[in-house]
């Protein structure tokens, strides 16, 4: 299970990781992206595309550290149900987004029912490794196994 928990965490934070970097290397251009989900004024697209890239390196971060992991993968359920929304609702807007900015403009990839699909799994998995990092970090700790 520990091997299991470890695995999830390191793809985990390695998305977060690479999503962030992608955006914060042309934040202008992610702020773009941002521009055509049509749900922001565009006075605060730039902050915001700042924001949320700052945010997924933080928390990217914080997963990699395994520091009260149970927490971290908490915020990443509800990052990922929260872009699960926001694609629900650009679908159902029928809004055309050539990029849906996950990565930044570096990997263009249009928004379209497959994105959901994509995000719902990656909330499963953040929903696994909570499960997962709750059940390691409620057992008692032995002397044979302090790093639980």
């Amino acid at each position: 299970m520990k091997i299991l928990l470890r695995i999830i965490q390191f793809f985990i934070a390695l998305l977060l990781l690479t999503t962030a970097i992608g955006k914060l290397l042309d934040n202008r251009g992610f702020a773009e992206v941002l521009l055509t989900y049509d749900l922001f004024p565009e006075a605060v697209l730039l902050p915001l595309a700042l924001g949320m890239s700052l945010f997924e390196l933080f928390l990217s971060l914080w997963i990699f550290s395994g520091i009260k992991l149970k927490y971290a993968s908490i915020i990443a359920v509800i990052l990922h149900i929260q872009l699960v929304l926001v694609a629900i609702s650009s679908n159902l807007r029928e809004l055309n987004i050539p990029n849906c900015g996950c990565f930044g403009v570096f990997w263009a990839r249009p928004m379209n029912w497959g994105t959901v699909v994509e995000d719902s799994l990656l909330t499963t998995v953040c929903i696994v490794l909570y499960l997962l990092a709750k059940r390691l970090s409620d057992r008692p700790v032995t002397s044979v196994d302090n790093d639980a």
